[in-house]
């Protein structure tokens, strides 16, 4: 039996955000995957400060990124 190679038995779960060049952000997921973005495809981040940016985080299992309510 050939082994698959790859993801593909991967669940994909947000371990963190980043922004560690202006205009993109990193994601780091649990399977150790990094994607990078650029933030023109996410407009709500894009126009906050740094600061603000910096509050965003991972919620519910990995699924979904959230804002830290001030």
């Amino acid at each position: 039996m050939k082994k698959t190679e790859g993801y593909w038995d991967s669940i994909p779960k947000i371990k963190d955000i980043s922004f560690p060049v202006r205009g993109k952000m990193q994601v780091n997921l649990t399977d150790g995957r990094v994607i990078i973005v650029p933030l023109s495809a996410f407009p709500s981040i894009q126009k906050l400060s740094t600061g603000d940016r910096e509050s965003y985080f991972s919620l519910v299992a990995g699924y979904h990124l959230i804002k830290a309510m001030k």
